[in-house]
């Protein structure tokens, strides 16, 4: 399809997709960002990423939170870029609680919290440069199964071998 249409025609079809999105899912921010699909520039999408990893890093270091990443963001850990919309990242009950979580990274980087839909997962939103950026916040769970100790622990090995941040096996992402 790309390299069918000229560019003019596929920013329509972009723009009426996104269009149909608000309208069936709602107008605030957080509707807004699940109803478009585009990705977050890469530009964009690493200097927000960077420092929020650094500052769940530095909690982690401090005991106050344990996390780990997934998804893209634990792929470009690992080397591999990917084009991305959000930030996924699973949290271990800790020091702090899931909502403790969520409400000091939403105060620390401007966030919004998006009205939760049930238990385990919790969106936060950021509207930059027309685009939302997003992250996704699990509560000791991925996609269809709970995280367990064995999973946990091999959350560490990265950082042996030299990964910047905390990320899950690559066996366990997929």
């Amino acid at each position: 399809l790309q390299s069918i249409l000229p560019l003019r025609i596929r920013r329509w079809y972009l723009d009426v997709f996104y269009d149909i999105g608000i309208k069936l899912w709602g107008n605030d921010l957080c509707s807004r960002a699940l109803a478009d699909t585009r990705k977050v520039p890469i530009e964009i999408w690493v200097r927000e990423t960077k420092p929020l990893i650094e500052k769940l890093t530095q909690w982690n270091t401090e005991q106050k939170v344990v996390y780990a990443a997934f998804g893209a963001t634990a792929l470009g850990a690992l080397g591999y870029s990917r084009a991305t919309k959000d930030v996924d990242i699973v949290v271990r009950p800790g020091k702090w609680t899931f909502d403790e979580l969520a409400t000091e990274l939403s105060k620390e980087f401007g966030l919004t919290k998006c009205k939760r839909d049930g238990d385990k997962v919790q969106m936060l939103v950021k509207e930059i440069d027309g685009y939302h950026y997003v992250v996704e916040l699990w509560n000791d769970y991925i996609y269809v199964m709970y995280c367990d100790d064995q999973m946990w622990s091999k959350v560490q090995i990265g950082q042996v071998l030299g990964f910047p941040f905390v990320t899950l096996s690559t066996e366990d992402m997929i």
